[in-house]
C-alpha cells in the first residue's frame, strides 16, 4: 500500500470522526434547552399567577360577604329582639343594617365582576397549560430522537476511533509527523483529492509534471496553492 492511500485512509477516518464529533456537540446544545418551553412557561407562570390573584379576590369577597351578612343578621335580631329600649340605640341599629345592607349590594356587584373575571383567566390559563403541555412533549419527542441519535453517533466514533489506531500505525513516523502539522494548519485536511486535474481542497489546476508524480506515488506530492498532500 503506497504512503498517500495510507494517509489518505487516515485522513478519511478522521474525516469521518471530524463530522460526527460536530453532530454532537449541535446535538448537546440542542438538548440544553429549548426557547419555545421557556416562554411558554414563562406565560403559563404568567397565566397561573392571574388566576390565583383573580380567585383570591373571589375568595375574599366571598368571606367579607358572609361576615357583613353574619353583622346584618345579627343587628336585625337585636333590633326586632325587644331588648332594645333606647330610641338612640334603635336609631344606630337601623343606620346600622341600612349601611350593611347597602355594603352588601357593594359587595355582590363586585362579585359578579370578579367571578367574570375569574372565568376570563382561567379560560387564559387553560390555554397557556395546553400551549405549554403541546410545546414540551413536542421537546420531549425531540429529546428522545436526539439520545438516540446521539448514542449511535457516540457508536460511530468509538469504532472509527478504533479503526484510526490501526491507521496510524501504519504509518512512519515521518510522515505521521507531516500529517498531524497539515491536520492543524489546514482546518482538518492534510490529504486531498486530485479532481479534473485540479486539487479538490483548494481548486487549484496542477501542471503535468505535478499530476504526474503525484500520480507516480514515489513520494508525497503537495499541493503548490495550499500544500495538502496530493493523492489520485
Amino acid at each position: 500500500m503506497s504512503r498517500t492511500i495510507k494517509l489518505y485512509k487516515l485522513q478519511s477516518i478522521d474525516t469521518d470522526i471530524d463530522r460526527r464529533r460536530l453532530m454532537l456537540a449541535k446535538i448537546a446544545k440542542l438538548m440544553e434547552g429549548n426557547s419555545d418551553v421557556a416562554n411558554a412557561k414563562a406565560l403559563l407562570d404568567k397565566a397561573t399567577d392571574a388566576s390565583k390573584a383573580a380567585e383570591k379576590e373571589r375568595d375574599d369577597i366571598r368571606f367579607e360577604r358572609q361576615q357583613v351578612e353574619a353583622k346584618r343578621t345579627a343587628s336585625d335580631k337585636r333590633l326586632y329582639s325587644g331588648n332594645v329600649k333606647d330610641p338612640k340605640e334603635m336609631q344606630d341599629l337601623q343606620a346600622l343594617i341600612q349601611s350593611l345592607g347597602a355594603h352588601l349590594e357593594t359587595l355582590e356587584d363586585r362579585q359578579l365582576v370578579v367571578m367574570e373575571e375569574v372565568d376570563v383567566v382561567n379560560a387564559k390559563l387553560a390555554e397557556a397549560q395546553a400551549a405549554y403541555d403541546k410545546v414540551r412533549n413536542a421537546f420531549a419527542t425531540e429529546q428522545s430522537k436526539l439520545a438516540a441519535k446521539k448514542t449511535s453517533l457516540e457508536s460511530d466514533v468509538e469504532k472509527l476511533r478504533k479503526a484510526r489506531v490501526g491507521a496510524d500505525a501504519a504509518l512512519s513516523p515521518d510522515d505521521k509527523k507531516r500529517y498531524m502539522k497539515l491536520r492543524k494548519l489546514k482546518k482538518g485536511i492534510a490529504v486531498t483529492l486530485i479532481k479534473d486535474g485540479a486539487c479538490s481542497s483548494c481548486g487549484s489546476s496542477l501542471a503535468s509534471a505535478e499530476l504526474q508524480r503525484a500520480r507516480s506515488a514515489a513520494d508525497l506530492t503537495a499541493c503548490p496553492t495550499c500544500g495538502r498532500i496530493m493523492h489520485f
